[in-house]
């Protein structure tokens, strides 16, 4: 994993549960998704995920969660946040 790559999770996550302005999101889920593109891991999927669902972008949303399903169980990572995350938005 690249740690320039996890930062960047980091940074985006808190963004994620600190603003509700719309334009900070979009940008932050564009960051997501050319981290996800870079290096393919659950933790950064189910942030992108967490993104889109709140911008209402739910059809994408669906995809990246699942992804990052297929990515944790892949790993051996719980990934009952990220289901819970589709349910909720189902």
């Amino acid at each position: 994993a690249d740690p320039n790559l996890n930062s960047i999770n980091s940074v985006v996550l808190k963004i994620h549960d600190s603003t509700n302005d719309k334009e900070i999101l979009n940008r932050a889920a564009d960051v997501m998704k050319r981290v996800t593109q870079k290096e393919s891991l659950y933790q950064h999927y189910d942030t992108y995920a967490s993104l889109l669902f709140r911008l209402g972008k739910k059809e994408e949303g669906t995809a990246a969660a699942k992804k990052a399903i297929e990515l944790g169980k892949a790993a051996g990572i719980d990934v009952s946040d990220t289901r819970f995350l589709l349910e909720i938005y189902r």
